[in-house]
């Protein structure tokens, strides 16, 4: 029952937060998610575990982001995967797409901060994955806001690929001089 309440809080103190710019909150709910899981084992309460584990990933990413420390978007990342160790598609398909939805979330805050794109294809790849569960449930809100999110992260990499082109090309901020091509002869002879 305490760790239960230990979670539940850890859900409120996330939801308070939205109302509050200070990460406080945030705190307060990552300390009550790893409480409640000093009691939910993965091996005797899977499901009350993974709740947990998501609700713990959902809270570190929104704190990573907010004080922009990677390590805490890490440990965000490696929460959602560790519940999705739980949760699967075909037992609990819309469990498993809101941790797909939510490691996708860490991942592009992840590759937003570090600036690698490698996050940011994981992010896509996981929204995608929710997404698909989302409709095939016919959960149209909830598909609304995967779709956005995918949206949002394929912007940002065509934004990368296009500046990593321009940075290929403009590698020298000199002008090229006349020694930088190469000469042809004219073999043509009057």
């Amino acid at each position: 029952d305490w760790a239960g309440l230990q979670s539940r809080l850890g859900s409120v103190l996330y939801r308070l937060d939205k109302m509050d710019t200070e990460s406080d909150h945030l705190k307060a709910a990552v300390t009550a998610y790893h409480s409640a899981l000093k009691v939910f084992s993965r091996s005797e309460a899977p499901l009350r575990w993974s709740e947990v584990k998501n609700g713990l990933g959902q809270a570190l990413q929104v704190w990573g982001d907010i004080t922009r420390n990677p390590e805490l978007l890490k440990h965000a990342v490696q929460s959602c995967q560790e519940a999705l160790q739980v949760r699967s598609k075909e037992l609990t398909p819309l469990l498993w797409a809101a941790s797909q939805n939510n490691l996708g979330s860490a991942l592009f805050m992840l590759g937003k901060l570090s600036k690698d794109s490698e996050h940011l294809e994981g992010s896509a790849e996981a929204f995608g994955k929710a997404l698909e569960v989302y409709q095939t449930v016919g959960a149209a809100r909830l598909a609304k806001v995967a779709e956005r999110n995918m949206s949002k992260v394929e912007e940002m990499l065509r934004a990368r690929v296009a500046r990593r082109v321009a940075e290929v090309y403009w590698e020298t901020d000199s002008e090229p001089s006349s020694n930088d091509f190469e000469a042809t002869e004219n073999t043509t002879r009057h």
